[in-house]
């Protein structure tokens, strides 16, 4: 999804800032399930984090000559949190532990800093990582 709002001085010049919105979602697992007697085991073939769901948000300014420059916002105490399933819960049962990031800048400290979402690029993650070796 793309956004653009703009200015126009007429016969002199014209800008924008473009707001880039993405949503991914990844459903492609590959694996095996084992029953051995009484123990069941699940075991799912990945090396890389699987990206269950993605959403992010990005800026640019665009320039009269069709230029996009990325806007990187609010740096100054930005946030980036990962919470992730305690392994001990999911290594004997998955070998994958689920994970949820979130990241946004926080520019609520700055009275002139435009409000969330203009602060600059923001997103949110869920994740499954890998635990077995």
């Amino acid at each position: 999804m793309i956004g653009a709002m703009s200015t126009e001085i007429p016969f002199f010049t014209k800008h924008a800032v473009v707001a880039n919105a993405t949503m991914y979602h990844a459903s492609r697992l590959e694996g095996n399930v084992t029953l051995d007697g009484t123990h069941l085991k699940v075991n799912l073939n990945n090396t890389a984090p699987i990206s269950i769901f993605n959403f992010s948000t990005n800026f640019y300014l665009l320039n009269t000559t069709g230029d996009m420059h990325f806007v990187p916002g609010v740096m100054e105490d930005r946030v980036e949190k990962e919470l992730c399933v305690p392994e001990k819960f999911t290594k004997t049962i998955l070998g994958v532990t689920p994970c949820v990031a979130w990241a946004y800048p926080n520019a609520s400290y700055a009275e002139m800093a435009p409000r969330f979402p203009f602060t600059g690029p923001s997103s949110f993650n869920v994740t499954l990582k890998n635990i077995d070796p």
